[in-house]
């Protein structure tokens, strides 16, 4: 099945993402309205939500994180912590390998406001209204520049654990302040609702897909290590 069985479905994919974590006691599987899934691992601790696939043509993020909840032969957070995990958002353009949702960009309606915000990410903007984590990472690829990993950095941030990931994951930093221009990205919505340990990183498309796959789980790993960093910022 790995790394590189990208031709699977969305309706497959969540079988196997399922049927990777049935055995867990501490998980639990909460529908979306598409036939996604949210796993909750452990319900105590500082949280971390980590999502991935929003772009359907963007393939190393699911993958990685189908890999990573499959081949575990340990929890995938300690005790002491909690993880939220949406590992493919973006059904209709996964199953096209197509960017967009119904010709939406997913990164753009996060919107509270907004009727047309589909029925999906109400439920995922719902759930972090009600407890939002403490850590975010937001999984991308880049076509655009094949070769070059980076993440986006908030410029106006109260802490360097951005620059510190940047570092860590061997990429490039791009800066950024525009809360307007970026308004609608899951990152700013956390944002409105208190998260400010927020990471978007974005694999270059150009390497192989195990290695965005290793680059990807570094991100995760490197999160839940320093999830309890920071926490009174």
């Amino acid at each position: 099945m790995f790394p590189g069985d990208t031709s699977m479905t969305f309706q497959e994919y969540y079988q196997r993402f399922k049927s990777g974590l049935q055995n867990d006691a501490y998980t639990e599987l909460r529908p979306l309205a598409h036939g996604g899934l949210v796993a909750q691992i452990n319900q105590s601790g500082p949280r971390l939500a980590v999502m991935s696939g929003l772009h359907g043509n963007e393939r190393s993020g699911p993958m990685a994180l189908l890999e990573w909840a499959c081949q575990q032969n340990k929890p995938l957070c300690p005790d002491d912590q909690s993880l939220w995990l949406l590992p493919l958002l973006n059904d209709d353009g996964w199953n096209k390998n197509e960017r967009h949702w119904q010709e939406l960009d997913l990164n753009r309606v996060f919107l509270p406001e907004t009727a047309g915000t589909p029925g999906f990410i109400q439920q995922v903007m719902a759930e972090w209204a009600h407890k939002p984590p403490e850590m975010f990472l937001d999984i991308h690829e880049d076509s655009s520049r094949p070769d070059e990993p980076y993440l986006f950095w908030y410029k106006n941030e109260t802490h360097t654990l951005a620059l510190q990931l940047a570092e860590y994951l061997q990429a490039k930093s791009e800066a950024w302040d525009d809360l307007e221009y970026w308004r609608g990205s899951g990152e700013v919505y956390l944002r409105t609702l208190g998260c400010t340990r927020c990471f978007t990183i974005e694999a270059p498309a150009g390497w192989p897909m195990q290695e965005r796959i290793r680059w990807n789980l570094a991100a995760v790993e490197w999160c839940l290590k320093h999830l309890n960093d920071n926490l009174a910022d």
